[in-house]
């Protein structure tokens, strides 16, 4: 009697069918452990013990050998008509991160000028308005470490924190963000209106504090380290290694699509003079309610998307 090893895709069941009936014939004599992940696994662990298990399983038949079956990580593809249907595998994914970055890519231009009509006197120093964003990559610096040793594992022990529940928690963190600069632009639009209707200049104005706009950033930097890096490394782990290129340049195209968002709002949004409709608080609302509504579509994706992790081990000599 020899043990026997087999390895095989996971995707459809056409090879599955093929191994089903060679093990069969094998299993009389052999013991035979079979690797697989997905639908192969699900086919032939039905084939072989009458039902659907969880994970690894052993079915022992002392007359007619040992059958072993081990799920092991897999990519899963949506197909349509035959061929693999890339917009339903990862697209409508990456069409709601192109809205999380929309709202993001505003801190370089929207915030900037919002930061224009703030108290910017903070710690002792009157900051530019183009300032206040270097806060960001030095939250970056110190977020990065802090989600990875303490809140994901802090998380992780009350539940399974997965990558796309932590998208789903950086999009719920950045319409937060977006509704703080909202709430100050706000502020800033009723005392521009106190100051017109009192006549007054600029030299008169009490403009809100600018740590409204460093409390957003804190929000939404969090936001990016859930969204940016987990969907970065989730998007390379669903990919084969023939495919790997294709679908992260997939995902870094929701960045640009994000802009091209917010520039077709901008221009969409203009009157017959050129001047726009969407002004002050108005505008920032909006691309909340964007995001919100982002948020509330991805829900339904992180409970129907079933993750299979390629797991691309480079062999001894490997470059």
């Amino acid at each position: 009697m020899a043990n026997i090893a087999i390895s095989l895709c996971g995707e459809g069941r056409g090879h599955a069918t093929r191994i089903a009936t060679l093990v069969e014939h094998l299993q009389g004599e052999h013991n035979v452990l079979i690797f697989t992940s997905a639908d192969a696994h699900e086919f032939l662990s039905r084939r072989f013990a009458g039902e659907t298990p969880a994970g690894r399983i052993a079915i022992d038949n002392a007359a007619r050998g040992r059958v072993r079956l081990v799920e092991i990580p897999g990519i899963v593809f949506q197909y349509s008509g035959g061929r693999l249907d890339v917009p339903r595998s990862l697209v409508p994914l990456y069409l709601l991160v192109a809205v999380f970055w929309s709202l993001y890519d505003q801190t370089g231009g929207a915030w900037v000028q919002q930061a224009q009509r703030m108290d910017r006197r903070f710690f002792g120093v009157d900051w530019l308005e183009s300032q206040i964003q270097a806060i960001n990559p030095l939250l970056v610096l110190a977020f990065i470490p802090l989600f990875g040793a303490v809140i994901y594992p802090t998380v992780g022990r009350f539940l399974d924190f997965t990558p796309l529940r932590r998208i789903l928690v950086g999009f719920g963190l950045a319409v937060v963000a977006f509704a703080i600069s909202a709430t100050a632009q706000q502020l800033i639009d009723a005392e521009s209106t106190r100051l017109a209707a009192a006549d007054l200049g600029p030299e008169a104005a009490r403009w809100p504090s600018v740590g409204w706009q460093l409390l957003a950033y804190v929000v939404i930097t969090a936001a990016e380290v859930l969204v940016s890096i987990t969907c970065l490394e989730f998007s390379y782990t669903q990919a084969p290694p023939q495919m790997k290129s294709l679908v992260m340049s997939l995902y870094l195209l929701s960045v640009s699509l994000g802009n091209l968002f917010t520039a077709a709002v901008n221009i969409l949004t203009r009157d017959a003079a050129g001047n726009s409709t969407l002004t002050g608080a108005s505008y920032y609302w909006f691309f909340t309610g964007c995001m919100t509504l982002a948020t509330l579509l991805l829900i339904p994706v992180v409970w129907g998307f079933k993750p299979r992790e390629y797991l691309q081990q480079e062999a001894d000599g490997t470059p």
